[in-house]
């Protein structure tokens, strides 16, 4: 078994998956490689002066790769940021700037799976299937079902 990284390593290995909020990396650092707060917040202003560390950029990465590649509704997306302990207004500021909006969202997410639930479920079970499936994902009632409606019409 060879020697343990050193802590450089262990947060540039952190980094190199993808970009990390403030809070996220506090955390890792204070009860992932325990450091003490005064050396968490010397590691956290070094990563800021590297470009390494910025919470707005890391939010709209987060909404850029929630909305295209996972298709989540953007109260789902808020949720998670806020969760990873990113500032309410500076995500409500990036979800306003977001081009992609529920609609378009639910459009492609229903555009993927609509022939999975057709398959699997009878026209009786058909819509209240989508609409869990739906709202699982962060999407409200309302927006659901007039997906739906839209996407059975341009069949």
């Amino acid at each position: 078994m060879g020697r343990p990284l050193s802590t450089e390593k262990r947060i540039d290995k952190f980094f190199s998956y993808r970009p990390r909020s403030i809070h996220e990396t506090e955390v890792y650092l204070e009860y992932k490689i325990k450091l003490s707060k005064v050396k968490t917040a010397d590691y956290i202003s070094k990563l800021k002066q590297r470009g390494l560390l910025n919470d707005e950029v890391f939010t709209m990465w987060w909404v850029e790769q929630r909305t295209r590649a996972r298709q989540r509704s953007l109260y789902f997306i808020a949720r998670e940021l806020a969760s990873k302990g990113v500032d309410k207004e500076l995500v409500a500021r990036v979800i306003a700037k977001s081009p992609v909006g529920d609609s378009e969202t639910v459009r492609a997410l229903l555009d993927k799976k609509m022939h999975v639930f057709e398959r699997k479920y009878d026209k009786k079970n058909l819509v209240p299937k989508i609409i869990e499936f739906l709202q699982r994902r962060g999407y409200l009632y309302s927006v659901s079902k007039k997906a739906i409606e839209d996407y059975r019409k341009s069949e």
